[in-house]
């Protein structure tokens, strides 16, 4: 069964967000949250209309996340937190809810970074962290082993080396 989210904040952000899941995603995108007074978000994908529900405002986050069962939501604010969304993810986190920025989550479903929606409160805890995942491990193990063969091929040859620097001179 899929896992359902949305998405907060219906601005540029979320919409492109909204595309990407849309396209290809592992989760069902069951609308936004926003203050906007609209009742629908329109994403156009190739040539077909989608129509989004806007599922309420953010001081109702943890109620549509109730109402909706939803398991992630995806902060799509861009940057901008008012003290009712602090609350709001709070509680988010208090009842087990995962969370995500949107940068994160684009990362997570295409690979690439968009740049255009990263900030620097982005960027920077990611600067210090080194990423976890198996390829970072597998690539390290590999330049490990390399590094020891490659030594153990060259180590036989430094006495025929040494000798030759001393019959030059």
């Amino acid at each position: 069964m899929n896992k359902k989210l949305i998405i907060v904040g219906a601005g540029w952000s979320g919409k492109t967000l909204a595309v990407t899941l849309l396209r290809k995603s592992k989760y069902d995108l069951v609308g936004f949250v926003d203050d906007s007074q609209e009742s629908h978000v329109n994403i156009r994908l190739k040539n077909e209309e989608h129509r989004l529900s806007l599922l309420g405002e953010i001081r109702d986050l943890t109620k549509v996340i109730g109402d909706y069962g939803i398991d992630i939501v995806i902060l799509a604010d861009e940057g901008k937190r008012s003290d009712n969304l602090l609350k709001q993810i709070v509680k988010c986190y208090e009842k087990g809810i995962q969370e995500h920025e949107m940068p994160d989550m684009y990362v997570k479903l295409t690979g690439r970074i968009p740049l255009l929606h990263v900030n620097n409160h982005w960027l920077m805890p990611r600067l210090s962290e080194p990423p976890h995942d198996f390829y970072t491990l597998f690539h390290d193990t590999t330049n490990y082993i390399a590094s020891i063969i490659g030594l153990l091929c060259v180590v036989p040859f430094f006495p025929l080396i040494a000798l030759a620097i001393k019959l030059d001179n």
